[in-house]
Formats: structure tokens, C-alpha cells, sequence
């Protein structure tokens, strides 16, 4: 259960379980009542008798299919980043050290899975990073 409150809106959540949220709140003295329910990398948003379909595409990362690729800018360790060797903007060629991960005190080099240009680092340095969590983005 969440309660959120902002400037003239105040919103109640509560997980049902499974992928169903019920929100209800106020917003500027009327009442609004909605069913959120995710599938798949939608949201369907069911309010005042309407639905809302919100769609995110999924990271490439995650995506089935020949483009994507384990190492397409994942981290394959859990750790700290420790240092970020590359800026939004940079050219770099396979090979290229993107970023160091710390685990437990040995540094694991990150490095550039093509030639491209980086598009995102997604952390910061001293940021903790989860194994799985796409870590920055190459464009062609």
C-alpha cells in the first residue's frame, strides 16, 4: 500500500498481487479510481470506464532475437562501478574499456561489444550495478 501526495493530488495504491494495482485518489477535490494491470511490457489503465494502454519498448538488452546479445552493454557482475573511462558522444572500437566494476575488491574491465559511438552511461560512478542491468548504450 503506497500513498502519495503532490501538490493537489493524493493517490492510494494497493497490490492486489500478481500484476493488478488498484489506485484511488483525489485530484483537485474529485475522485478518480483506476485498475492498473501490466502485461507483458504494457500497462493497461482502466479509469472512468476507459482504457489507457501505456507502452514502453522493452531495452534491447531484453529483447529475443538475434539483435541482442548477452554482452550488448550488460553487466555481467555485481558490483560498484568504480571508474568511467568514456563520455556520451565518444567514439570507441570493440574492445574499447567503457567502464571498470568493483566486486569484492578485483576490478572487472567493461568493455565496448562494436565500434560505435557511446550514446548512454547509464551509472555514475560508485553507482552499484546489478548483474543483468545494461550499463551503457552504442549507436552506429
Amino acid at each position: 500500500y503506497h500513498r502519495i501526495v503532490k501538490d493537489e493530488a493524493v493517490v492510494s495504491t494497493q497490490s492486489t498481487g500478481g500484476s493488478t494495482v488498484h489506485a484511488s485518489g483525489y485530484v483537485t477535490e474529485r475522485k478518480i479510481e483506476c485498475k492498473i494491470v501490466q502485461e507483458s511490457s504494457n500497462l493497461h489503465v482502466f479509469c472512468e470506464g476507459k482504457e489507457t494502454v501505456l507502452g514502453k519498448p522493452l531495452p534491447k538488452h531484453l529483447q529475443l532475437g538475434d539483435e541482442a546479445k548477452e554482452d550488448d552493454g550488460v553487466a555481467s557482475v555485481e558490483g560498484l562501478v568504480q571508474k568511467i573511462f568514456t563520455a556520451v558522444g565518444q567514439s570507441v572500437k570493440q574492445g574499447d574499456t567503457i567502464l571498470q566494476v568493483n566486486v569484492m575488491k578485483m576490478l572487472f574491465d567493461i568493455t565496448a561489444h562494436r565500434d560505435g559511438i557511446v550514446s548512454a552511461v547509464l551509472f555514475e560512478e560508485g553507482d552499484r550495478v546489478s548483474k543483468g542491468q545494461l550499463l551503457y548504450e552504442l549507436a552506429e
